[in-house]
């Protein structure tokens, strides 16, 4: 069933039980307001997710007044409101009211060109009919028609992710759309909200808070970063896989230069590559998907939530010395001093200055067990 998110006004919105489940029996999400000051400020924030505005005839011009309201000022602010931002989006927008001056006799109603955009608050029937035909002029919105066809994608700004990442994905889906040539970011968009997925893994430690580059994230929700030990699969794996490919094409395409392994820019501009960015996109519509399922079962569960993972013993230092002989000299940051084997020098081409990591035996640790080299 599709969801619609609508802008309503109305000074006595907290007594119109009736309105409001009508509302969500027509699959409508009203987000009220009881005046025009507040409505406005949100309205000039969010208007991009509203598919839709409902306004009362009279109510308050601000969060102070009191009793009952008696002019329409209020409702020419939020409806100039409504015309100022139409240029970026167009939102359909009525009156329900049950004041019979303003259902009969409305100069600025009139003005607007709305006479037959007024519906009776007492009357089931017409707010019945209200919501049918605020959805279908909603349904012929750009941007409404894209949130509809991937709401799948989409529901994970509603819980998890803050919503002006939603915009992010709006615009990477309406240049999945255009006709226009992919830049490099485009790419840069996708890249980000990757950031904004992982920040909020990283805050539930669902991933280790010690993971700076996103490389490093899609290593260890495959369970392959070398410095932690997994207890147990953290995602699925053909969710790993999909993360680690798209992390490729958008790390590489969000950058340009002659050292980048794909070179991502460089063919997208020899060639449309239309089907590369589309495939790319469809793979984060999944990823965001599947997290969003993956945050519900994650979030229901209140305590005793089983960490899979658990960092190793490892330490941040560099080569100091190279002997004649073969052995190596390495320094932790904590001025912990290892002798380095040949054999390991040899594997790992170890020179003075060099930054590494080890890890240090359990049995003996001033001896090394793994080195880690970026």
């Amino acid at each position: 069933m599709k969801k619609y998110k609508v802008f309503w006004v109305d000074d006595e919105y907290q007594s119109l039980f009736s309105i409001r489940q009508m509302a969500i029996d027509a699959g409508i999400e009203l987000i009220p307001f009881d005046n025009a000051e507040t409505a406005i400020a949100d309205l000039k924030e969010n208007f991009l997710w509203y598919d839709g505005a409902i306004l009362d005839g009279l109510f308050y011009n601000t969060s102070e007044e009191e009793g009952v309201a008696t002019r329409q000022t209020a409702l020419m602010n939020v409806v100039n409101s409504l015309k100022e931002i139409r240029p970026k989006k167009y939102i359909p927008w009525f009156i329900l009211t049950g004041k019979e001056k303003i259902k009969n006799d409305n100069d600025f109603i009139q003005s607007e060109g709305k006479e037959d955009c007024v519906y009776d608050k007492l009357d089931n029937n017409q707010i019945r009919n209200l919501y049918a035909r605020l959805k279908s002029e909603a349904d012929q919105q750009y941007e409404t028609q894209l949130i509809h066809q991937y709401q799948d994608s989409f529901k994970i700004f509603e819980s998890h992710l803050e919503s002006e990442t939603k915009y992010d994905l709006l615009q990477i889906l309406k240049k999945l759309f255009s006709e226009s040539t992919i830049q490099f970011d485009d790419y840069n968009s996708i890249r980000m909200i990757f950031e904004k997925l992982f920040d909020e893994l990283k805050l539930l430690r669902i991933i280790s808070p010690d993971i700076k580059s996103l490389n490093g994230c899609s290593l260890f929700l495959n369970c392959r970063h070398n410095e932690f030990e997994f207890s147990k699969e953290i995602i699925h794996p053909v969710i790993g896989e999909l993360i680690y490919r798209t992390l490729n094409l958008t790390q590489d395409g969000s950058h340009s230069g002659e050292k980048l392994n794909f070179r991502v820019q460089e063919y997208c501009s020899k060639n449309q590559a239309k089907h590369l960015y589309a495939s790319t996109v469809h793979s984060l519509l999944e990823i965001l998907n599947y997290f969003n399922l993956y945050l519900n079962d994650w979030k229901k569960t209140t305590e005793n939530k089983e960490i899979a993972w658990l960092k190793k013993n490892i330490l941040s230092g560099e080569i100091t010395e190279v002997s004649a002989n073969g052995y190596s000299t390495f320094i932790s940051d904590n001025n912990l001093r290892f002798s380095v084997p040949p054999k390991l020098g040899e594997q790992f081409s170890l020179y003075v200055g060099q930054k590494l990591k080890i890890e240090p035996k359990e049995d003996n640790p001033l001896h090394i067990k793994c080195i880690f080299v970026d």
